[in-house]
């Protein structure tokens, strides 16, 4: 296992995994695949992070309790102030980056947004080659959700109650990420079964979305549609060659 479903897992703790992993890989003369992952982790994976104070564990907690109680535009609105730029690039409902965001603004008192533009993810931690699958909007929308509901018909909210059982916090990060906690909402009755469904369809398009723009962002990624199998082999192959 890589984290408890309750423990706080962030992109610092992914790269320190990651370069374990990619250092035993090599150790043993084999070539390395990272796959999926979300665009910061990979970002911060390939070029590091900008300097952050440490996790304030009681700012934290008052942080998350206060989006519990007064929801996520509001904490949003409060990055807004506390971090203009931040606040236009992370969208309100992104608990994690929102909350991360605000908490090293009220550690700091300067805008966290300020620290990752001096960084500008100029330092290349590895040689790569980065390839990026896409598909035509209407089909990943419909791939999307025959995937959330295939999820939810194989029993993802029977797993958000097993963890909820198991002890893991309601605020847990791993429950509040897409799926549970749309789940979550269903459990605790906050939305009926149709409600949570949609929610969790419409949420997980409109990431998809954010996350194409910040993939196009990353210099030197080559798109392939996934059908194109082998020029997408030809292009690995010259670099593993």
């Amino acid at each position: 296992d890589v984290a408890d479903p309750g423990e706080d897992f962030d992109a610092a703790h992914y790269v320190r995994l990651a370069d374990a992993a990619i250092a035993d890989i090599q150790a043993r003369g084999k070539k390395v695949l990272v796959v999926g992952g979300t665009g910061l982790y990979l970002r911060a994976l390939l070029h590091g992070l900008a300097s952050a104070p440490p996790a304030d564990p009681k700012l934290r907690e008052e942080l998350r309790q206060a989006w519990e109680e007064q929801g996520a535009q509001a904490l949003h609105a409060r990055l807004a102030v506390a971090d203009p730029a931040a606040a236009a690039r992370i969208h309100p409902a992104d608990r994690q980056r929102v909350l991360r965001a605000l908490e090293v603004s009220l550690q700091t008192g300067r805008p966290f947004s300020e620290s990752q533009a001096a960084h500008g993810f100029k330092e290349k931690r590895y040689q790569y080659l980065l390839l990026g699958l896409n598909r035509p909007r209407d089909e990943l929308n419909q791939r999307i959700e025959l995937r959330c509901r295939d999820m939810w018909e194989r029993g993802l909210p029977d797993e958000v109650q097993k963890l909820l059982a198991e002890g893991v916090p309601p605020l847990s990060r791993c429950l509040q990420t897409l799926g549970y906690r749309h789940a979550l909402g269903w459990i605790e009755g906050r939305l009926n079964q149709e409600e949570a469904l949609a929610l969790m369809i419409k949420d997980t398009k409109a990431y998809a979305k954010r996350q194409i723009t910040w993939f196009r962002s990353m210099p030197g990624l080559t798109w392939f549609s996934p059908l194109e199998v082998a020029a997408l082999t030809g292009r690995v192959q010259n670099i593993w060659a």
